[in-house]
């Protein structure tokens, strides 16, 4: 499944067609950006906090960055007691597993990586 995200979070919604997996089998859903810096390390910290019981969350870029952008690093930990750099850091996609989902995001959707 591919999700093309546009707007904010609170407008996406996703129907996932989980099929016959067996409930051991969680599906992997990948936040994909250009720089992996973000917002698909935001989505990446929130799957894994908020449903990691339901899915594994991982998150990727066509490109990386150092280091994950301090304010999204600030804000996760001050709203949700989340380290994200203590558990993530910015990753090419080659370098998560296979997803059974796809979400593209970012603020230049035009550059976004497709699937």
């Amino acid at each position: 499944m591919i999700v093309q995200a546009v707007g904010n979070a609170a407008e996406m919604r996703v129907a996932i067609d989980l099929g016959k997996k067996n409930s051991m089998d969680k599906p992997k859903a990948a936040f994909i950006c250009v720089h992996n810096s973000c917002r698909s390390q935001i989505a990446e910290a929130l799957g894994k906090h908020f449903a990691g019981y339901i899915f594994d969350s991982y998150s990727a870029g066509t490109e990386i960055k150092p280091q994950i952008n301090q304010d999204a690093v600030r804000l996760m930990k001050e709203l949700y007691d989340i380290d994200m750099e203590k558990t993530q850091h910015s990753k090419l996609l080659d370098e998560i597993p296979p997803v059974d989902i796809v979400i593209t995001m970012g603020c230049n959707v035009e550059n976004s990586p497709v699937f």
